[in-house]
């Protein structure tokens, strides 16, 4: 688990700013997390960043099976978004300015903000080229998330009735400039959404 500013978030990353930061992970360890600001954002975590930009010319670069790659957080269960984030413009939407790399692995979850997506992300705009691998199972490619949701109903339902399930799978009012490109089979296909790769269960975007 590899993030700029830690590996695991349970608290509140607050007002960072960040520019050349390279995170990557070539020890090919099954099911790595890596994000420019968390590795992994837990469910109590959440990361509020300033207004544009606040990621710029960031990379996170990997050669791991099932990992889960983003321009912020590997994987979200919490929240991300920009902190005090107004419509009328007075406070922009944070800008992410990344390069997401998966080399010589099997599959991934890949996205501008998170791999892989079980929290809220809100008010974000990325910019960001994405490029990976071959894909397998419920993983895949995203402007924003790799993937948003859960793989099963039954996984859905139990995270929506936790007490202490604060942010529930949602993407609201992000947006997503650049590139993605993922290498799939007939029998594993490449699954890429300019928002995300996979909307899973419970999943609202």
């Amino acid at each position: 688990m590899c993030g700029g500013v830690a590996a695991q978030n349970a608290g509140t990353i607050e007002d960072n700013t960040l520019k050349n930061i390279v995170v990557k992970n070539y020890d090919n360890a099954l099911g790595s997390k890596l994000g420019v600001v968390a590795g992994e954002n837990l469910s109590t975590g959440e990361i509020l960043l300033p207004g544009a930009p606040s990621i710029d010319n960031c990379q996170v670069l990997a050669e791991a099976n099932d990992a889960k790659m983003g321009g912020i957080a590997g994987a979200n269960a919490g929240l991300i978004t920009t902190k005090g984030y107004k419509d009328d413009g007075s406070v922009s939407k944070s800008l992410v300015k990344c390069s997401l790399v998966l080399d010589k692995a099997s599959y991934a979850s890949m996205g501008g903000v998170a791999g892989s997506n079980t929290g809220t992300i809100s008010h974000i705009s990325v910019d960001a080229d994405i490029e990976g691998n071959l894909q397998a199972g419920f993983s895949g490619y995203g402007g924003i998330a790799g993937t948003s949701g859960y793989s099963m109903k039954s996984e859905s339902l139990a995270a929506a009735s936790e007490a202490n399930k604060k942010y529930p799978a949602t993407i609201i009012d992000c947006s997503f400039d650049g590139s993605l490109h993922a290498v799939g089979t007939s029998g594993n296909p490449a699954n890429i959404g300019g928002v995300t790769g996979v909307n899973g269960y419970g999943s609202q975007i």
